[in-house]
């Protein structure tokens, strides 16, 4: 039998433990690139980030607490000019130990609205790691020349790869688990206008019901009684 765990003061499911970061870039028509980096610790954490550069921007906020991370309002403004192309990049990496077992759930979407684009992709990731176990694993991505293109977690939508994880399950009080994501898009160089990409990506927490514990326990019973057959 799997026991319920006391629910912690102020609802502090999760915490973030050394070495998490969230950074945004781009890279303008004059090939450089602006990097903007995020401090995310402690809990709770939140801020808009801003990359600019010629006929490139991006901008996302973040919003993390003890019961999620939350990135919205992601937006990628991209162009070209004398043929040269640009980027836009929103990434993490983000360290956390649940203090109770979690039920966690991943949902986000990431939609380009564009003429032409040469790549564009989403990534999202949880592992355990301490066993090095990969809890989930989303990654999308496009290639060539794309026009309105649209991912959703969960559901994929990439035509190089459509990598489709779990969306949701639970996580276990005392082990530390890593959550990486990110999600690119860069322009043809040849594009004759601007495109604009959008997105919004979250892992939410919250304390599962007694009913998803019994059936965590039953599994973790059923394997202990195969292993005694052997």
């Amino acid at each position: 039998m799997v026991a319920l765990a006391a629910i912690p003061a102020l609802a502090q499911l999760v915490q973030l433990t050394g070495g998490s970061s969230t950074d945004i870039q781009v890279r303008g028509t004059d090939n450089v690139v602006d990097f903007v980096s995020a401090t995310v610790s402690p809990l709770p954490s939140g801020d808009t980030l801003v990359a600019t550069g010629p006929d490139a921007d991006a901008t996302a906020t973040f919003a993390y607490s003890h019961t999620g991370f939350v990135i919205s309002d992601l937006e990628f403004s991209l162009g070209a000019a004398s043929q040269v192309s640009t980027f836009g990049q929103l990434a993490g990496q983000l360290y956390f130990t649940p203090t109770v077992n979690v039920y966690w759930e991943l949902a986000g979407a990431f939609d380009w609205d564009g003429d032409w684009a040469n790549g564009m992709s989403l990534f999202a990731q949880i592992k355990d790691t301490g066993t090095a176990a990969e809890i989930t694993k989303h990654y999308y991505a496009s290639s060539g020349v794309i026009s309105s293109e649209s991912y959703t977690v969960g559901l994929g939508g990439g035509d190089v790869s459509n990598d489709i994880g779990p969306t949701s399950g639970v996580l276990l009080a005392g082990h530390q688990y890593e959550y990486m994501f990110g999600l690119a898009l860069d322009t043809n160089p040849y594009s004759p206008e601007t495109g604009i990409a959008t997105g919004n990506l979250s892992l939410t927490f919250t304390i599962p019901e007694p009913s998803v514990f019994a059936l965590v326990g039953l599994g973790l019973l059923a394997l202990l009684k195969a292993r005694g057959k052997k």
